[in-house]
C-alpha cells in the first residue's frame, strides 16, 4: 500500500479489549493484541485512523478512560468515535428488541445518537463519550499524536509524491494559513507542524491531516457546546414542536405538503 502510495489505513478496532470483540463476534480482530497488531501496521509507514465505539454491554464505568489511554498508547491520530447503535435487521437490533432496549428512532440532535437504552445508563455513556471527545481532540495533544505518528511511520514510508491536485493544493493553503494559522487558538501548533511537514518535505500529507483534524476539532466543539442528554431529559425541539401544531390543526400539515416538492 505504500508502494502505491497510500500513506494511512482506517481501522474498525471498535474496542482495544479482546474479550469484548469476542463477545460482539469481532473475532478477526482479537487474533492478536490490537496494539501489536496497530504496530505492525505503523512499522510498514502508515497512518492509523480508526473507528471506535462507547455504550457497549461490556463496558465499565472506566471504559472512556480506556479508550483515551488506548488511542494514546497506540498513537491514533484520528480516533472516530462513535456511540454504539443498533442498525435496523441486525443481530444486535434483534436481541436488544427482544430485551425491551430499543429506543424510538428519528431524535434530533444528540438523541439521534443512538438507539438503544445501555447497560451502562445513557447518563453515565454519555458522560464518557463526551469527556473522550474532550480529551482526545484537546489541540495540543491531537497535534502530538501527529508528531508521534509522523516518527512513527517515517521509518517505513515511502515518498508518497503528490497526493491532491495542483488546484487543491493552490486552495486549500490559503484556507489552512487562515482558519487553522491565525484564527485558531490553536495556530502555535499548526506553525510548528508545518513547518516540521516543510522540513520533511511532506507538504500533501501535512494538507490532508490537518483538513481531517480541523473536521475533528469542529466535531469536538460541537459536542462540547451540545452534549447528548437522554431523551426523557430532552426540551422539545422546534421540529418537535412544530409536528405537534400539525397534528392538532391538520390543515396546517395538509397546506405544509403542499409546499414540498415530490422526491423521484
Amino acid at each position: 500500500m505504500v508502494r502505491a502510495g497510500f500513506y494511512s489505513v482506517f481501522l474498525g478496532i471498535e474496542t482495544p479489549k479482546s474479550q469484548d470483540l469476542r463477545a460482539m463476534g469481532k473475532t478477526q480482530n482479537a487474533r492478536r493484541p490490537v496494539l501489536e497488531s496497530v504496530r505492525i501496521i505503523q512499522g510498514h509507514g502508515l497512518e492509523i485512523w480508526a473507528g471506535l465505539i462507547l455504550g457497549l454491554d461490556t463496558d465499565g464505568e472506566d471504559a472512556g478512560e480506556n479508550m483515551t489511554e488506548f488511542v494514546e498508547q497506540a498513537v491514533i491520530t484520528m480516533p472516530m468515535l462513535n456511540l454504539l447503535g443498533a442498525t435496523p435487521h441486525s443481530r444486535l437490533h434483534r436481541r436488544l428488541a427482544a430485551e425491551g432496549r430499543l429506543l424510538p428512532q428519528g431524535g434530533d440532535g444528540a438523541s439521534a445518537d443512538s438507539n438503544i437504552r445501555y447497560r451502562l445508563g445513557q447518563r453515565e455513556v454519555f458522560r464518557q463519550y463526551v469527556e473522550c471527545w474532550r480529551r482526545l481532540f484537546e489541540p495540543r495533544t491531537a497535534f502530538r499524536r501527529l508528531e508521534r505518528s509522523n516518527a512513527l511511520t517515517a521509518g517505513g514510508a515511502g515518498q508518497p509524491g503528490a497526493l491532491l491536485p495542483l488546484r487543491v493544493r493552490l486552495m486549500s493553503l490559503p484556507r489552512l494559513l487562515w482558519r487553522m494559522g491565525v484564527l485558531a487558538d490553536y495556530r502555535r501548533e499548526f506553525w510548528r507542524a508545518m513547518l516540521a511537514a516543510l522540513a520533511r518535505g511532506g507538504f500533501d500529507r501535512f494538507a490532508t491531516q490537518m483538513g481531517m483534524l480541523y473536521h475533528c476539532l469542529r466535531v469536538r466543539e460541537e459536542i462540547l457546546a451540545n452534549p447528548p442528554v437522554p431523551a426523557d431529559e430532552q426540551a422539545p425541539t422546534a421540529k418537535a414542536a412544530e409536528a405537534k401544531r400539525f397534528r392538532a390543526e391538520p390543515e396546517l400539515a395538509a397546506a405544509a405538503a403542499a409546499r414540498q416538492p415530490i422526491e423521484v
